[in-house]
This record gives C-alpha cells, structure tokens and sequence, in this order.
C-alpha cells in the first residue's frame, strides 16, 4: 500500500527525498529522468528538468488521479514512480 506523501525536498545532483504520511522516507535519483523524449503528441518533457532553477520548483499535488510531483512549465511524476523506484532511507 502506498501512502500519500507530506513533503518533498530537492537535494544536490538532481535528487529528491519524499516523506509519506506513514513516515516512511524515499531518496530518488531524478537524473533518470533527464533523457527521456516525450512521448506521444502532449508526452512531458523532463529533458526541461536539467534546468536546475526548474528542478528545484518541485512541489506535491493531490487530484482524483492521486499525488504526484509538479514543477513549473507542465512537469509532473506520479509518486507512485517515487514510492515504487526510491530507496528507503532507515
């Protein structure tokens, strides 16, 4: 079960460190992401995160999809990539 996340901090090198609701603490390495062309006709392009000034406008949201990650100029992750690929900090 994947819990709703409370907070997300951008750390050096393109990281990032989510806190779930159920304390549990994920350490996720974003520079994966710095290759990947869009896909399909409105894919999202995380080529624009290698703009660090970008990167660090990260911020948690909630829809009826569930919790993902937003920054500016349309950017977004399910948490559920975050829960699912992070490492568990103890």
């Amino acid at each position: 079960m994947m819990y709703p996340a409370i907070e997300v901090m951008v750390l050096p090198n393109w990281m990032l460190q989510v806190t779930f609701e159920n304390g549990v603490v994920k350490l996720y390495d974003a520079k994966q992401l710095l290759e990947h062309e869009p896909i399909g006709e409105n894919g999202i392009d995380y080529r624009k995160l290698k703009d660090e000034n970008l990167f660090r406008t990260v911020r948690l949201e909630s829809e009826e999809e569930g919790w993902h990650l937003t920054w500016d100029e349309g950017v977004e992750l399910n948490i559920g990539d975050i829960w699912n690929n992070g490492v568990t900090l103890e």
